[in-house]
């Protein structure tokens, strides 16, 4: 540190907060010369991507598996507002995952969410998981009656699947679900999700009468 305050890079001052502390902060010719090595890493990440041709999308999921594999136990799941960039990107690819497999009309798949303040506190939430800066799952919970939430839209990005994220989501906004007083909660799903479903049943979700209306064709709820 001391090398690079001689150099003009750095300046160190004192923590207004705690006097017992220091600051380093980058000069105007730290931030140029740190602007030159990050451009220098776009550049080389670039002629890495430029060799894969029309593989990149491909080439990039395989990165983003090896660093979500790798800082497993380091991803963390956290309130987020529906309507934010991250979320939104969820949801879309949680829509896209269902159009693939059903005939679900896109009508019925808004976005961004029309209802969206139900999924805030203190009647809702919605959660996103991350993988450092990366988005890698979402679930989120409202209000369906008193004293009962719904559990919506769980999603796992196909590069954190095969981690146990899944049910580390689900009992995370079961316990966001007690946390704003429900005492049990309702999810509708369809059986062609048969992992989610059996993910479900394994956790002590068990079948109950319906509550809406197709394309759902099983319900199911959990004493909190």
């Amino acid at each position: 540190m001391r090398s690079l305050e001689d150099e003009g890079l750095i300046e160190v001052v004192p923590d207004p907060r705690d006097g017992r502390r220091r600051i380093a902060r980058l000069t105007s010719a730290g931030l140029a010369e740190w602007q030159v090595y990050d451009a220098l890493g776009h550049a080389r990440a670039q002629a890495v991507l430029d060799k894969a041709g029309a593989r990149q999308a491909a080439l990039i999921a395989a990165m983003d598996l090896i660093a979500t594999v790798m800082l497993r136990n380091e991803v963390q799941i956290r309130d987020a507002d529906p309507d934010k960039p991250a979320s939104l990107a969820c949801l879309r690819s949680y829509y896209d995952f269902l159009l693939s497999l059903s005939g679900i009309p896109a009508s019925m798949l808004p976005l961004p969410l029309p209802d969206a303040e139900k999924y805030r506190p203190p009647t809702g939430v919605f959660l996103v998981a991350w993988s450092d800066d990366l988005p890698v799952g979402c679930v989120s919970l409202r209000a369906l009656e008193p004293g009962i939430a719904e559990v919506k839209r769980l999603w796992v990005d196909p590069v954190a699947r095969g981690q146990g994220l899944a049910r580390r989501m689900m009992r995370a906004v079961e316990s966001r679900a007690r946390d704003l007083g429900f005492s049990a909660a309702k999810l509708d799903s369809n059986t062609i999700l048969s992992e989610a479903v059996a993910l479900y049943r394994s956790d002590g979700w068990t079948e109950c009468a319906p509550y809406t209306d197709p394309p759902a064709n099983i319900w199911m709820t959990k004493r909190l």
